[in-house]
């Protein structure tokens, strides 16, 4: 994919529909850097993730509401990281092990919740400068990953 051609729309799109795929990308760049391993650039493994199969992009249409929706989370962390992850959802008073890294999933309501529809973070750290799903929203679930 050559999201070059188009950075704008593409970097649009990213900041809409790819908070899943950065904190997955945030989580595998900790894991890295705690072995003493470089750290990927996040448009790079945004685009390799898409090129691999990992995230949907519609190249013909830079604003389908489905770009960067993760079909394939244990993969893409487990692409970045070069060992293999498993990924469960789980109920958001889960609490993380030492050997899982979480990534939370929050909504305003149930209802959007249910429908899919909210924004993804780290724990205390949002790729976004303000997310109302967050500030008054709740954790509705979150995204385990355990090393295989």
């Amino acid at each position: 994919m050559d999201c070059e051609k188009y950075i704008q729309s593409f970097l649009l799109s990213a900041g809409n529909n790819a908070c899943n795929a950065l904190c997955i990308i945030k989580n595998a760049n900790k894991w890295r850097a705690s072995r003493g391993l470089s750290k990927w650039n996040y448009l790079e493994a945004l685009e390799m993730g898409i090129q691999d199969g990992y995230i949907l992009f519609n190249e013909k249409d830079f604003n389908d509401e489905n770009n960067f929706y993760v079909k394939d989370g244990s993969g893409f962390m487990s692409f970045l990281t070069k060992v293999p992850w498993r990924m469960s959802i789980e109920n958001p008073d889960y609490q993380c092990q030492d050997n899982e890294m979480e990534i939370q999933f929050w909504a305003w309501s149930e209802e959007r919740a249910k429908q899919g529809i909210g924004h993804f973070i780290n724990p205390g750290e949002n790729t976004l400068q303000y997310s109302k799903s967050v500030a008054e929203g709740k954790c509705y679930s979150k995204r385990i990953y355990r090393r295989m």
